[in-house]
C-alpha cells in the first residue's frame, strides 16, 4: 500500500492520533466543562431564586441570609453576567451540546447498523436535526429578546 506508511508508523490504523485530533479532544473537553459550568450557574441561580434568597445581589449584597448562599450567588452571577457580556462560555457551551448529540448519533448509528436497522438510522438522524434545529430557534429567539431589552 502506497503512502500507508511515514516514518516507521501505520498511518492506515484507527488508533493513530494526529495533533488536530489530539487539539479537537481538548477542544471537545472544554466545550463540555464550559457547560458544565453554565448549567451548573443556571441551577445555582435557580436554587436561588426558589428559596427566594439574594433578591437584590446586585444591588445589596447583604440581601443574603447565610455566606453559603452568598457564595453561591456569586458564582452564578459571576458566571451568568460574563456569559451574557462576551458571550463566549455560550458559544462554547451549544458546541458542546453539538458534540454531545454527534457523539449519540455516532454511536447510534454504528450500534443500528451492526444490527441491520438501517431505517432507523434515518429516523435518528431526522430526530436529531429537529434538535439542531430547535437549538438553533432558540438560539436565535434569546438573541432577539437580549436585542429587544436593550
Amino acid at each position: 500500500m502506497i503512502g500507508a506508511y511515514c516514518y516507521g508508523h501505520n498511518l492506515t490504523g484507527s488508533n493513530m492520533l494526529f495533533p488536530g485530533d489530539i487539539f479537537l479532544k481538548i477542544f471537545e473537553y472544554i466545550c463540555y466543562l464550559a457547560l458544565a459550568i453554565l448549567l451548573a450557574a443556571g441551577l445555582g441561580y435557580g436554587l436561588l431564586h426558589l428559596l427566594g434568597e439574594c433578591q437584590n445581589y446586585l444591588s445589596d449584597q447583604a440581601s443574603c441570609s447565610s455566606d453559603f448562599y452568598l457564595n453561591i450567588a456569586s458564582f452564578s452571577y459571576t458566571v451568568i453576567l460574563g456569559t451574557l457580556f462576551t458571550f463566549f462560555p455560550a458559544i462554547l457551551a451549544l458546541v458542546g451540546v453539538v458534540w454531545i448529540l454527534r457523539n449519540i448519533h455516532h454511536n447510534q448509528t454504528m450500534k443500528l447498523r451492526a444490527e441491520g436497522r438501517d431505517n432507523e438510522v434515518i429516523k435518528l438522524r431526522v430526530f436529531l436535526a429537529r434538535i439542531f434545529i430547535f437549538i438553533g430557534l432558540l438560539v436565535l429567539a434569546i438573541w432577539l429578546f437580549l436585542n429587544l431589552i436593550s
